[in-house]
């Protein structure tokens, strides 16, 4: 009886862990100046919705979000010298 008890406790204590998972995606990209071909490197880019993150670029231009909630998010970056892109 003992037994059956621990188990059926463990599967709803795993059950509950699982449901509390909320499912993620990771949002990848490069900063390109289109006009000029040109790699724009250490440029910030901000995610703009639910959440508000931001990172910085590389030096080859490219950027990575981890974990973001699954969703649809605006992205503005923003560059020394340049004006503000969205």
């Amino acid at each position: 009886m003992k037994t059956k008890l621990f188990f059926l406790l463990l599967i709803l204590l795993l059950n509950q862990a699982s449901a509390q998972e909320k499912p993620s995606q990771t949002l990848r990209g490069s900063t390109i100046d289109k006009s000029i071909k040109t790699v724009l490197s250490f440029a910030t880019i901000e995610l703009i919705g639910d959440i508000n993150k931001n990172t910085i670029a590389n030096k080859e231009g490219n950027f990575k979000f981890d974990f973001i909630p699954v969703g649809r998010y605006s992205i503005r970056i923003s560059f020394i010298g340049m004006s503000r892109c969205y």
